[in-house]
């Protein structure tokens, strides 16, 4: 029996237990690397990348923006909260109108909490 799952709740559980990796989340990997090879915080990276919405631009240049920005686990879990909440607040957009992770990850603060 196949059982599916909406990507909300696979998106949900990957946060609520980083053991779970959904397949393909590690397709940025050169082949010869070996996923227990990556560090933490190329981990979480990857974890957020797959996470937004919106994935375009220079990859290299968001993760050293990530780097830079996200030091911490409270830092990570803000960026998942704001990250979350943005991506609620604009899935009405057209992908256009979305910011580019890099802009994003920039402000990322301004959406941790959001008045409806």
């Amino acid at each position: 029996m196949k059982v599916d799952f909406t990507k909300k709740e696979v998106i949900s559980n990957i946060f609520k237990n980083p053991e779970i990796k959904p397949a393909g989340i590690l397709n940025t990997e050169k082949k010869d690397q070996e996923p227990s090879s990556l560090t933490d915080p190329e981990i979480k990276f990857l974890k957020w990348w797959k996470f937004y919405n919106r994935r375009e631009g220079n990859i290299e240049q968001v993760k050293e923006l990530f780097k830079t920005n996200i030091k911490t686990d409270l830092e990570f879990s803000d960026l998942v909260k704001s990250t979350r909440n943005y991506n609620e607040c604009s899935k009405s957009y057209p992908i256009d109108k979305v910011k580019y992770p890099v802009n994003f990850l920039k402000c990322y603060k301004d959406f941790i909490k959001i008045d409806n």
